[in-house]
């Protein structure tokens, strides 16, 4: 798919942190704009507590309010 998991060659607590593989890409005009890239930098750079939420409801009241708190 356009979006992988990041694997771990041994166990890590960094496996509990839910990460997304950042592909590299070869211009940084367009590539890094790219979803397939843009989307998993923005994905790891949110607190573990919301990668790792099981609830959607709950996940987009915490994104809200991670949004929010981190604008101002």
């Amino acid at each position: 798919g356009m979006i992988t998991q990041k694997r771990r060659s041994r166990s890590t607590r960094s496996v509990l942190e839910n990460t997304l593989e950042v592909p590299n890409t070869r211009t940084v005009r367009y590539g890094d704009r790219s979803f397939t890239k843009a989307a998993p930098y923005l994905w790891n750079k949110l607190p573990a507590t919301l990668r790792n939420e099981n609830s959607l409801e709950i996940f987009k009241r915490k994104l809200k309010t991670y949004l929010f708190v981190n604008s101002y």
